[in-house]
């Protein structure tokens, strides 16, 4: 949707094979299945098509992000 909150929220709430899509305040980016899924080291890859594959640079930006901690 247009709410980037309700996503963020929502996708918070999904667990994966028992471990957290997005580990909120967490800052080993191993601990949420988001970064594994978007490289597909963990399953098949996201966004299925017609998608657009993450970039490098897309992969970094969400490994920081998820050092960071997930903040909104």
């Amino acid at each position: 949707g247009a709410n980037a909150a309700a996503c963020l929220a929502s996708l918070k709430k999904i667990t994966v094979q028992g471990v957290p899509y997005i580990a909120e305040g967490g800052t080993d980016p191993k601990g949420s299945s988001l970064l594994c899924n978007l490289q597909g080291s963990c399953g098949s890859p996201m966004p299925k098509p017609p998608g657009v594959t993450p970039t490098a640079l897309d992969l970094c930006t969400v490994e920081a992000w998820l050092r960071c901690g997930a903040p909104n």
